[in-house]
């Protein structure tokens, strides 16, 4: 198994646990700066991940990524 297929695992493992996912928290916890890439190759597979766009203090903008919780039957 590739480092990347481990690493896209990982990333899989912790949205399914609905975790949000930031490219910083992706460095720091996957050691990974292709984020983005990952989440369009699980989107790709079929997951239905979301974005939410946040501001920091200082004005950036970052890119916030989770699952959106499947509906629950009533």
């Amino acid at each position: 198994m590739s480092s990347r297929t481990t690493i896209t695992k990982h990333i899989l493992a912790a949205l399914l646990r609905r975790e949000r996912i930031t490219q910083v928290d992706a460095f720091e916890r996957f050691g990974t700066t292709r984020l983005a890439s990952i989440i369009h190759n699980l989107r790709k597979a079929g997951y239905d991940i979301k974005t939410a766009t946040t501001q920091a203090a200082n004005g950036s903008r970052f890119a916030v990524y989770y699952l959106d919780p499947a509906p629950s039957a009533a």
